[in-house]
Parts: structure tokens; C-alpha cells; sequence
């Protein structure tokens, strides 16, 4: 209890921070977008189910509950802060090679099964030897709380390590490839084995015929039992810079631009994903298993981001956002053959912080 008691204070502590604190990481980028116009990725949380689409927003990554798609607005996958190519300033490289942080937290409440999750990450690039973007490499901590856990016999904790590498590359004028490749320890400390050990990875290739449509061609491994492997196929559709809409399996969605202040833009979108996870534990006979928690979720929410700069497709910055859904066709599965368990319809509530 006191555990998570303290993560929530952390949570909120954290969101309160973005909301009031001063944003000191936008102006060097910005002046590095306009010297130059390189495209650095920014790296990708992916606790939160939907965002305003481009799959130019970037992780590679998956949490242990929701399928990546970080950034609430912004899209998914991919973030791109300017335009690929060009050189840059030294006070633009030094802004560049800054490590990035990412804090998102989801309380999930039903009538027999509540659980919580809180998920940190930080994102370092490496050296641009091929010119911007560099690879990014990505160390992550996620600490799932199962509320209702001795009811069905399961670990009170669940932890998740993760390290991967990710890097995104311009072939020819309209395509992009973002190629994604980690590894992950889900576990509840007691069962370490192999069973407990993650592939993450995935490749996508994006086409932009123009600024209205992307084309999505792609598949990423996630780490569950149940599912090992999603595809990501669709298209973006933006018929105007106020609105998108994501036609993408698995987590279409529709984003509405509501303010732009000329330095903070507001959004809010709606849409529906799955969400889900395998962790390795010890059963309280001592009998090592595996647990999978899957549902399906219909999700609305807003997302607080810096403007873009002219030419950029994002800008970085400080970015912060609350969402709100409800979540269907949820259950556990376990690897060792006990019966698998339906539950009940549940309310979640996430918060996300990037900067």
C-alpha cells in the first residue's frame, strides 16, 4: 500500500511539474530546426493508446499494458522535429544529444479486478555518424500493481526492464523506414528464467505521397504470448492542419486541433486500441508460470504540445496529457494450462509526461 501510495503521489507530482514548470528544452531545438532542419527522433514512452496520428513519432519499446502509441498527439512510432538531412550548429548538436525523458502512469478499476501501472523511460541518442537522426537508445522501468491479486492467486508486483535501440532513415523523397529492436526482463523478481525474457522489435516503412496522406506497411513483436507479433497497416489522412484521422490497425482514432496559442498547441482526440501484457511469475505452490493479461479499450483525451516551427512536422518540448476510457473483452491467461479468466468491464485513466 505505501508503495503505491507513493507512486501516485509521483504521478501526479510529475504532471503538475509539466503543466506549471517552465519548458527549458524547446528553444534549442527550435533554433535547431530553423538553422538546419534535421530530423531527430524523439524517443517514444508508449503507454498511451491513441494520439493524433503521424508515424512519424518515435520508440520502440511496447509497455507492458497498452500497445505502443505514445504520444497522445503527435502520433505514433515516429516523431520527426524538422526535416531529415542538412548540418547543424554546435549549440543545435549539443541540444541534439540531450537524453530525453518519458513518465506515464494508468489506473484501471473494475468490480473484480483493478491494477495500475507506472512506466519510466529515458531515451539517449548516440552518435550521428550517418548525419541526423542518430540511433536512439532507450533504457525503461514499469511497475504494474495488481490491486485484487490474492483473489486469483497471483503476485501482488510485477516489474518490467527494458533496453532497445531504435533508429529511423529517409529512403528516397517520400519513404521512411524506422527499424526497432530491444529486449525485455517481465517478471515478478522471483521467476527470472528464460520464460520471463522478451524479444521487442519491429520495422515500419511509411509513404507520404503529400502532407494529406501517409501510408503505413509494418509489424512490431510486443512481447505476448497471445500476441507475438501485430501488424500495423493503414493510412493517416490529415484533410486540414486542424484534424486527422488515423485509419490504421491497431488503434484507429480521429484528433482534433482545439487551441494553438502560437507556442502551445491543444488536442483532443478519440479513438480504440487493445491493450495487454506477459510477465513470468512463481506461483504460490512454486510452480513457475507465465501471465497474460489482455483487453480491448475505447479511449478520449487531450494532449498539451509545444507548436510546430514552419517545416517541421513536431516540435519537442515539454508535453503533457490526461486521458480517459472504458475497457471491454478483458481476461488472464497462463502459460501452464489453468483455466483462463474473464472480467468484467473496466474505467481507465492515464496521465503522460515527455520532456
Amino acid at each position: 500500500m505505501q508503495r503505491r501510495q507513493l507512486l501516485q503521489f509521483i504521478a501526479v507530482t510529475l504532471l503538475t511539474f509539466t503543466v506549471f514548470g517552465a519548458d527549458a528544452s524547446c528553444g534549442e531545438f527550435a533554433k535547431f530546426q530553423e538553422a538546419s532542419g534535421a530530423d531527430v527522433v524523439e524517443s517514444y514512452n508508449g503507454w498511451q493508446p491513441l494520439a493524433t496520428p503521424t508515424y512519424f513519432d518515435g520508440g520502440h519499446q511496447t509497455p507492458p499494458i497498452v500497445l505502443p502509441s505514445e504520444n497522445m498527439n503527435g502520433g505514433d512510432w515516429f516523431e520527426s522535429q524538422s526535416n531529415i538531412g542538412g548540418s547543424f550548429s554546435q549549440e543545435s548538436f549539443r541540444s541534439l544529444m540531450r537524453p530525453k525523458f518519458a513518465f506515464s502512469s494508468e489506473w484501471l478499476t473494475s468490480s473484480d479486478f483493478d491494477l495500475s501501472n507506472y512506466d519510466i523511460r529515458m531515451t539517449v541518442p548516440t552518435y550521428p555518424f550517418f548525419g541526423p537522426p542518430p540511433p536512439m537508445i532507450s533504457v525503461g522501468f514499469a511497475y504494474t500493481d495488481l490491486i485484487d491479486a490474492n483473489a486469483f492467486g497471483l503476485p501482488d508486483d510485477l516489474y518490467e526492464y527494458s533496453i532497445g535501440l531504435s533508429w529511423i532513415r529517409p529512403i528516397r523523397d517520400r519513404w521512411i523506414v524506422r527499424s526497432m529492436l530491444g529486449v525485455a526482463l517481465a517478471t515478478d523478481n522471483l521467476h527470472t528464467t528464460s520464460d520471463a525474457w522478451q524479444f521487442r522489435g519491429g520495422v515500419f516503412a511509411v509513404y507520404e505521397p503529400n502532407e494529406r496522406w501517409q501510408w503505413v506497411f509494418g509489424a512490431i513483436a510486443i512481447g505476448r504470448n497471445d500476441l507475438p507479433v501485430v501488424p500495423a497497416v493503414g493510412m493517416i489522412w490529415q484533410p486540414r492542419p486542424d484534424l486527422k484521422v488515423d485509419l490504421t490497425f491497431p488503434k484507429p482514432g480521429l484528433s482534433k486541433l482545439i487551441k494553438d496559442d502560437g507556442s502551445r498547441q491543444q488536442w483532443c482526440y478519440a479513438g480504440m486500441g487493445i491493450g495487454g501484457g506477459t510477465w513470468a511469475y512463481e506461483r504460490a505452490d512454486k510452480v513457475d508460470d507465465q501471465l497474460t493479461y489482455g483487453d480491448w479499450r475505447v479511449v478520449s483525451g487531450w494532449e498539451s504540445l509545444p507548436t510546430p516551427k514552419p517545416g517541421a512536422r513536431f516540435s519537442p518540448g515539454r508535453k503533457h496529457g490526461f486521458e480517459i476510457g472504458y475497457v471491454f473483452s478483458r481476461d488472464l491467461e497462463f502459460s501452464s494450462g489453468s483455466p483462463d479468466i474473464s472480467l468484467t468491464d473496466a474505467f481507465t485513466l492515464g496521465i503522460t509526461t515527455r520532456f
